[in-house]
């Protein structure tokens, strides 16, 4: 349902609806750092070195939320983006 000036029912941009879909959701990007420390720079997923570049680096949930999982420090990972849409 589209609100009448045009605007979308959920009062997102398509940049801001992209970018959740997509995993970049803006608030988990300050654990990025810390959680690429914890995991001693190794992705979550294929154990692999991330890159340097945090834009490349992607934060993923280990149990995802509609399975019960949360957003807490313990159920997140920093993994590569390849590795996190591989994933699904």
């Amino acid at each position: 349902m589209t609100k009448p000036y045009g605007g979308s029912a959920d009062g997102l941009t398509a940049r801001q609806r992209r970018q959740r879909r997509i995993g970049k959701r803006s608030g988990y990007s300050k654990f990025k750092p810390l959680l690429v420390q914890m995991q001693e720079g190794l992705c979550g997923l294929c154990g692999r070195r991330l890159p340097e570049d945090m834009s490349r680096v992607e934060v993923d949930h280990i149990v995802r939320v509609r399975d019960g999982g949360t957003s807490a420090i313990d159920n997140l990972q920093a993994v590569h983006r390849s590795c996190n849409q591989r994933k699904g």
